[in-house]
């Protein structure tokens, strides 16, 4: 059985995060491939998929909600340069045909 590599956001530096395997739950729990230390996020956030030929981000239920460019969403197509928010930690999102960039910020 292959475990599943995660990858961990720290706030203290910025961080790019190159994910071409998807879907991807985003959150601060372990179950989460993107975990953020950040005690705002849910245990599972968020879910990015490609649905279609595009990129959709997906409200888990969260408790304080995912936000693209600022607005609270319950599902959203993502779209180059989106700031994606989960919690406190922001993302700026970069989208080709090969992965899902998500740059990570304080700001």
């Amino acid at each position: 059985m292959n475990a599943t590599p995660t990858i961990s956001v720290d706030l203290s530096r910025c961080h790019e995060i190159s994910l071409a395997e998807l879907p991807i739950i985003v959150g601060r729990g372990s179950e989460a491939r993107v975990t953020v230390n950040d005690r705002w996020a849910s245990r599972q956030h968020c879910e990015i998929r490609q649905v279609e030929g595009t990129i959709v981000v997906r409200d888990l239920g969260s408790s304080h909600g995912t936000y693209v460019n600022g607005e609270n969403i319950d599902q959203r197509t993502l779209q180059s340069g989106d700031r994606l928010g989960v919690g406190l930690t922001s993302f700026i999102t970069t989208l080709d045909d090969h992965a899902v960039t998500l740059v990570a910020s304080a700001s």
